[in-house]
C-alpha cells in the first residue's frame, strides 16, 4: 500500500508541532481561556440584570396602571413626580442617586447609600423607603 498526500511536506511542521505539544496548552491559549470564562460569566450577569430590569419595568407599569385607574392621577402628574424625586440628589439625570447626609448619632457626614455610618457604625436613617 502506498501513502500519497500532496500536502504532506507543507503540513509536516504542523504535525511535528502538534506531536511535541500534545497534552499541553500553548502560552497563548493559557491566556485566552480565562478571558473566555470571564466573558461568559459577564454575559450571564448581563442576561440576569436584563431580566431583573424587565421584571421591575413590568412591576412599575402595573403599579402605575393600578394607581391611575383607581385614583385621579394623570401621566403628566407622574412625570412631574418622577422629576421631583430625580432632583432630590441635585441632578435631573434619570437616576435615584446618593446624597451626603448627617449621621444622627455622631453628626458627621456620610453617604445615604450606606446602611451604616462610616464614622460611628450607627444605622443610617433613610428619608424614603427606596433610598439607599
Amino acid at each position: 500500500m502506498r501513502f500519497c498526500n500532496r500536502d504532506f511536506p507543507a503540513k509536516a511542521p504542523l504535525l511535528a508541532m502538534n506531536y511535541y505539544t500534545w497534552g499541553t496548552q500553548s502560552p497563548v491559549h493559557q491566556k485566552i481561556d480565562p478571558l473566555k470564562n470571564k466573558s461568559n460569566e459577564q454575559d450571564s450577569e448581563i442576561r440576569a440584570l436584563r431580566g431583573q430590569v424587565d421584571r421591575l419595568t413590568l412591576a412599575c407599569q402595573s403599579m402605575w396602571e393600578l394607581i391611575r385607574d383607581t385614583g385621579n392621577f394623570s401621566e403628566d402628574e407622574l412625570k412631574s413626580k418622577i422629576a421631583e424625586v430625580d432632583l432630590r440628589d441635585g441632578a435631573l439625570d434619570g437616576k435615584l442617586g446618593s446624597a451626603v447626609i448627617e449621621c444622627k448619632s455622631c453628626k458627621r457626614n456620610t453617604n445615604s447609600r450606606r446602611e451604616c455610618c462610616v464614622w460611628c457604625g450607627a444605622e443610617v436613617e433613610r428619608a424614603h423607603i427606596f433610598e439607599g
